[in-house]
């Protein structure tokens, strides 16, 4: 068997940066040194809906402040801090800040979040 050894390793941005989806993102780990999984942290300033999308990944939600109108796949929902979610590789998604102040969320895909796994679904 062939063992291999810890190694640590960085998303190559750990700054905040805006995205035209109209959202906030941190890296949280996101590197080719480990294509099997992404974290990201995410705001959404108030009052903010971000842009009609889908992914080519598995992608879930854990919420960690705020609330949320979620549209996934045409069904909405309410979800707030605390709650998780998951979402299809492909689905149609849109979120809305209902809250007062940002939202704030983490997301984890799998495989791993490439900018060529995102599809604008506005234009």
């Amino acid at each position: 068997m062939t063992e291999t050894k810890a190694q640590p390793f960085r998303s190559s941005n750990q700054d905040e940066f805006w995205m035209s989806e109209r959202i906030y993102v941190t890296e949280l780990m996101n590197s080719p040194e480990e294509p099997n999984l992404s974290l990201a942290k995410f705001r959404v300033l108030e009052g903010v809906t971000t842009q009609l999308h889908s992914i080519g990944v598995q992608e879930w939600y854990v919420i960690e402040s705020g609330t949320v109108l979620m549209n996934i796949d045409g069904d909405t929902f309410d979800v707030k801090s605390g709650d998780c979610f998951k979402i299809e590789p492909h689905q149609p998604q849109q979120i809305k800040n209902t809250g007062i102040g940002d939202l704030v969320f983490q997301s984890m895909c799998i495989p791993r979040w490439t900018p060529d796994t995102y599809k604008n679904l506005e234009d």
